[in-house]
């Protein structure tokens, strides 16, 4: 898994709190939502660290 994967499942989790606060929607789903998707983040960060690896030659940081 790219380094950049990671970014895309925190911009996402980001996204979706946004639309949440355009729609007014329950605050305290919204924060329920976003704690989840942090918490999920930095488990797979985590549980991925052993197996990060970084290329310099492609400057990417690729699991193996």
């Amino acid at each position: 898994m790219y380094y950049g994967d990671y970014a895309q499942i925190f911009n996402i989790s980001n996204y979706l709190c946004e639309f949440l606060r355009k729609n007014h929607i329950n605050k305290d789903f919204e924060m329920n939502f976003k704690t989840k998707a942090l918490n999920k983040l930095t488990r797979l960060l985590f549980a991925s660290l052993k197996n990060i690896k970084y290329h310099s030659k492609v400057g990417k940081v690729k699991g193996l």
